[in-house]
């Protein structure tokens, strides 16, 4: 296993009630894939993360998503980069958020 072998993980965030002048508004669950960089041997093991809307085919986007990431689809040339709050992992990504759907078609996912 490389150093830079990405561990993904897909969660649910619950649902909070926003206040905004004097209204409450709620808002909806939504789903997050993070990336995590564990064996980087970065000071800052988290390697980015994308939100989206609680729906079915959200759902289905992200299993798409991370069966890309895990097969190493998404991203090339990692690298330990410096910040001045320490070291992370730099990558070069072939998708874009907009247009991940048709991305991830093109890619073969």
């Amino acid at each position: 296993m490389s150093k830079f072998t990405p561990t993904v993980e897909i969660t649910e965030e619950e649902e909070d009630d926003c206040v905004f002048g004097g209204a409450v508004f709620g808002i909806p669950k939504s789903v997050v894939v993070t990336i995590y960089y564990n064996e980087s041997g970065a000071s800052s093991v988290h390697g980015g993360g994308w939100s989206f809307n609680n729906t079915s085919c959200n759902h289905k986007l992200c299993a798409r998503f991370k069966r890309a990431i895990e097969a190493g689809a998404i991203f090339s040339n990692h690298r330990i980069a410096k910040s001045t709050s320490g070291t992370y992992v730099e990558t070069d990504g072939f998708i874009m958020g907009k247009y991940m759907n048709s991305d991830l078609k093109k890619l073969g996912y």
